[in-house]
């Protein structure tokens, strides 16, 4: 890849045409997944475009060249969205259904249909944070370091 926009492109296209992930969002909310390639500050995505995962650089480290270990570090943000307020309770135990479901569904589907993408390179989850501000909105926001090396050119 030549900057952090192909990774961003590339992601959302594997994210748009990961059937098992796409079957998930239809199944379990009732709504195909919106995908969004950057993201408008003064116009995010609310709970209407739940289940939602927006995909852009990340403005810490969109891209870092490490001359002493010839590698080049591109920081991709994304940002998972349910709108789900579903519980359940056994016993004097509240559990939120919608948090798990981000967890320990939502998060696993999209770092799957990522992988096959950023095969030959490190992927290095590097912060994982949930966000509840807005609920029933569930937000959990990952970062993600693929660490490419640098290649200058083929020997024959």
């Amino acid at each position: 890849m030549s900057d952090s926009w192909d990774y961003v492109e590339s992601i959302t296209e594997a994210l748009r045409d990961d059937l098992a992930l796409n079957t998930w969002a239809t199944s379990t909310y009732g709504k195909e997944l919106e995908l969004s390639a950057g993201i408008n500050m003064r116009d995010l995505p609310g709970v209407t475009a739940a289940p939602y995962v927006v995909v852009a650089p990340d403005p810490e480290v969109d891209e870092l060249y490490d001359e002493d270990r010839r590698t080049t570090t591109y920081g991709i943000r994304l940002i998972l969205g349910v709108a789900d307020d579903t519980t359940e309770t056994v016993g004097a135990i509240t559990t939120y259904i919608g948090e798990r479901r981000i967890i320990r569904e939502f998060a696993p589907k999209v770092l799957a249909a990522v992988r096959p993408l950023l095969a030959g390179r490190v992927l290095r989850a590097v912060k994982s944070a949930c966000n509840f501000m807005d609920f029933p909105l569930i937000e959990r926001a990952m970062v993600l370091h693929v660490v490419e090396p640098i290649t200058l050119g083929v020997r024959g």
